[in-house]
Parts: structure tokens; sequence; C-alpha cells
């Protein structure tokens, strides 16, 4: 039961950092630099926060949403994220948001003001509590000693890809927050429009008209279209259409944990996830379909989430070091006492 209860909380916390790490790269340019961003980012920013609310319990959800540092002013949003313990069916909000996607519900000036203070970010959240789960299962002595457990030799390893995935966020959140100096971008902008008023100066007709409209309006196009490439690829991370395509990478690392939790067969696990339809909105964010994401069965019920994630799992308790030894003594004696350790 508590492997397979890790395994679950590696699956969804893994999942969920896949949706914080979406939320960021949408907000980052806007909400957190220029501190304001536009309804159609808002209410697709919702859809991704009731979609981590179906994989977090609400006091981690508690923690992950405070530190996305939204100014709520619809009293929707309030009633489904301001009381983190109330039961609210959150599909009913997700068919909300999808009637009209980009609603706009400010106070007239058409943006969403963000919280600039500095806070920790929601991956750097999730990959805590993976960090967490890590060391709870090396520490936990009755499963030392079984063939299922986690072996302590494989804790490096795992700690290792825990901080390159961190240093992989550094590197994006670099490129979003670090622009390209203005400085340069004024003075490649100026050779060009000077070349571009130039050319027609230096004409010469005795090279023909190949060499002096063609080859001229070849070189132009070339310079253009470079001007406006690197402006594309300033920031590759955003919803845009030629920004690279993450919610095809969340949606396949869904299916991957899935495929884990079959492959290795815990079904325990397997059985607590269920797969919700995606609203069309998202869909069209994405060059591939989606037609649903993962979700805890116990917090999307309709009825509303339910205050334990896995209810079938029993509460794991501290066993005190000293009920060890004697158990493991009793074990030895061939009596009946280790049966309980």
């Amino acid at each position: 039961y508590y492997c397979s209860e890790s395994r679950a909380n590696i699956v969804r916390w893994c999942v969920a950092f896949a949706v914080t790490f979406k939320m960021y790269i949408r907000m980052a340019a806007d909400g957190y630099i220029n501190e304001a961003i536009t309804p159609a980012t808002k209410w697709a920013l919702e859809f991704d926060r009731a979609r981590l609310r179906g994989l977090l319990s609400p006091s981690e959800f508690h923690v992950v949403d405070n530190t996305l540092g939204f100014q709520d002013k619809s009293g929707d949003a309030e009633s489904l994220w301001m009381n983190y313990t109330k039961n609210v069916a959150i599909d009913n909000y997700i068919d909300e948001i999808a009637r009209d996607p980009e609603r706009d519900t400010t106070d007239g000036d058409g943006v969403y003001n963000m919280d600039p203070t500095p806070r920790a970010r929601p991956p750097v959240i999730l990959v805590y509590y993976l960090h967490e789960e890590l060391f709870r299962n090396l520490n936990d002595a009755r499963l030392l000693d079984k063939p299922y457990g986690f072996k302590e030799r494989f804790g490096a390893f795992f700690t290792q890809k825990l901080f390159h995935v961190l240093t992989l966020y550094d590197l994006v959140n670099q490129t979003i927050c670090t622009p390209t100096p203005l400085p340069y971008v004024n003075m490649c902008r100026t050779l060009l429009a000077v070349y571009l008023l130039l050319t027609p100066f230096s004409i010469q007709l005795e090279l023909g008209w190949y060499a002096n409209t063609v080859v001229p309006t070849l070189v132009a196009v070339s310079l253009l279209g470079l001007d406006q490439i690197s402006t594309e690829l300033e920031n590759p991370f955003g919803d845009d259409p030629n920004d690279l395509d993450m919610l095809d990478e969340v949606g396949m690392v869904e299916h991957e944990a899935m495929f884990l939790l079959q492959m290795c067969g815990d079904k325990l696990a397997r059985e607590h996830y269920v797969w919700k339809p995606m609203p069309e909105f998202v869909q069209a964010q994405s060059a591939r379909p989606l037609p649903c994401y993962l979700a805890i069965r116990s917090q999307v019920d309709p009825t509303g989430p339910g205050p334990v994630l896995f209810d079938k799992y029993p509460i794991r308790k501290p066993v005190a070091v000293e009920h060890l030894i004697e158990s493991s003594g009793d074990e030895e004696d061939g009596t009946d006492g280790g049966s309980e350790s």
C-alpha cells in the first residue's frame, strides 16, 4: 500500500509540475514583467488552475495558488479559489469558462493586474514535494528490507535529476525574462533601413535588370525575414501559433505516467485517476488532438472535492525506532512479533 501511495503521489506531482510550468510560461512575460495579463490569458490560466486543483489536495493547492500572484476580481473566481476547502464542482466552473473563454470581467481597463511581490514559483514548490516524497521513502524503515522498497543507492540519481529539472527551469525563466537589449535592436533595424534606402542609389544600368532589381529585392526580403525570425525566437514560450506546443508535452507526461503505472502492475494507484474531457478552447491551442486531461477521482467528483485524496490507502503512521528493533529481535527468535513490523 505504501509504495502504491507513493507512486500515486509521484505521478500527480509530476503532472502538476508540467501544468504549473505551462502556467508560468503563459504569464511570465506579461504577468510578472508588465504586471498585467489579457482576459484571454486570464481565463486560460483559470482552466489551468482548475486542472491543478484536480491534482492536488486543498492544502497543497492553497500553497501553490498563493504563489501565482493573481488578483481575482470576479465573484466566480473568489467562490472557487478563495475558499480552498469548500465543495465546489470544478467541472461546472470549467464549463462556464469554455462558454466564453475571452470574457472581460475587469474594471473596464481590459487587463488583469498581477501581484509583483517576489515569491517562490509554483514549479519549484512541486519539485520540493517530489524531493520530500523521495526522502520519505528513503527514511521509511518498513520499506528498507522489502524487495519493492526504494533503495538508498537510487536516491542520489533521482536527486540529481530533480536538480537538473530546476536548472532547465531557470534557463527557461532566463529566456523569457531577459529580453534582447533595446539599443542592439535599434541599431540592427536602423542599419537595415539605411540599406533599403540607399540601395536604389547604387543601381548601375550596365549590369542589367537582374542585378538591379532581382538581387536587391532578394537581399532585402532576406534581411527583413531574419529580423522577423529573430523577434519570434526571442521568446519561443507562450501561446502564439508558432511557439512551442507545451500542451502536447503535458499530455505526453500524463499518458506516460499512466502507462508506467500499468506496466508496474499498480492497479490500485491507477484507479485513483480519471480522464476528464478537455474543453474545446484549450484543444484549439495545441497542434495535436488533446481529447482529455488527467485528474484525481476524489477531487473532481461532481459532488465536490473530497477531504482525502486516496481514501483506499491506510494512514501512514510513524513507527518508533525502539519498536522496529524489538520486532526485528522477535523475528530472529522465530516468534510472531515481527508480523506487525
